[in-house]
């Protein structure tokens, strides 16, 4: 049977949409064919269904000239109003609502300020949105997420069920040893390069993970992202990554947000509290365990999240 799906919004709405057009046709017994902007061709091929565009993008749509006087004071029912008188296309307040949210575009926007601080380097993207648009998403596979997360002995889960009015039991150590930083990096097909150490980041210690964890795992052309921490801005460090043909790019200062690992770091710290591992061979371990849970398909998830789509 030939099924069509219709699909109007932003990743996060068509993408469920292609994977139960994908679902439909594992069974063998139908054939699917997707219907929605043409910002998502890709993703509907490479799942191998059928793609038939709309004819307008809802990124450059939202952008038009057009439809700036509606963005800026009007609501988002007027909004969606004009969308479907100029463009035939229904939209919902929660679709709009999303897409303004994920291309910057609030009600009341500040104005952006060009930072100075490479002024004497090369012309920059004003904003880290731009940066993300104009070279980030058009590479996705390339991207390399960097984070540190931490961990002791004494991690136990936090929360547990009991019977109403009983306590819930459980033993924790009276102390937790040796605290350790792990360190990782996050692409599109998962975790790689980690590793673990007592103690806390420094500019020494970081040279050396890049130097024998990361270093080799990288490829000419890939893109290291990380944040602002005074290690991450080892002059030496850098070195080795450009050496390797790859790019350093630090992120805007406070914004954990547009770091998709952080969200792997949650998963991981969950597992290591499940574990309780008490030593540190059990701790690399559970590590271990816990950092090939995380698939490409919850990388993809994390990327879409902190607002990295495919371009």
């Amino acid at each position: 049977m030939q099924v069509t799906l219709l699909a109007i919004g932003t990743w996060g709405d068509v993408h469920p949409v292609v994977a139960l057009g994908a679902a439909l046709q594992r069974t063998g017994r139908h054939t699917a064919r997707l219907v929605a902007p043409d910002d998502f061709m890709a993703l509907a091929q490479g799942a191998g269904l059928d793609f038939r565009p709309f004819g307008l993008r809802v990124r450059d749509l939202l952008r038009s000239p057009a439809l700036r006087p509606f963005i800026a004071p009007g609501g988002l029912q007027e909004l969606c109003d004009h969308v479907a008188a100029e463009k035939q296309v229904v939209a919902t307040p929660g679709i709009m609502s999303r897409e303004l949210a994920r291309l910057k575009l609030p009600r009341k926007k500040e104005p952006s300020r060009q930072s100075t601080r490479h002024a004497a380097g090369p012309a920059r993207p004003a904003t880290f949105v731009e940066l993300t648009e104009t070279r980030l998403n058009p590479v996705l596979e390339k991207l390399k997420f960097l984070d540190e997360s931490g961990a002791n002995l004494g991690l136990t889960r936090l929360y547990g069920r009991a019977a109403p009015g009983e306590r819930v039991v459980e033993s924790t150590p009276g102390h937790s040893g040796p605290h350790y930083t792990i360190v990782a990096a996050l692409s599109l097909t998962g975790i790689s390069a980690p590793w673990v150490f007592e103690g806390s980041m420094t500019s020494l210690r970081f040279r050396a993970y890049v130097e024998q964890a990361l270093g080799p795992s990288l490829e000419p052309g890939d893109i290291v992202i990380l944040d602002n921490l005074a290690a991450h801005k080892d002059a030496e460090a850098r070195t080795w990554i450009e050496a390797r043909g790859a790019y350093l790019i630090h992120l805007p200062s406070y914004s954990p947000d547009l770091n998709p690992i952080e969200l792997c770091w949650a998963t991981v710290k969950n597992a290591l509290r499940t574990a309780k591992a008490r030593s540190f061979d059990a701790l690399v371990e559970a590590l271990r365990e816990a950092l090939l849970a995380i698939t490409p398909a919850q990388a993809d998830g994390g990327f879409a999240h902190c607002g990295y789509y495919p371009a």
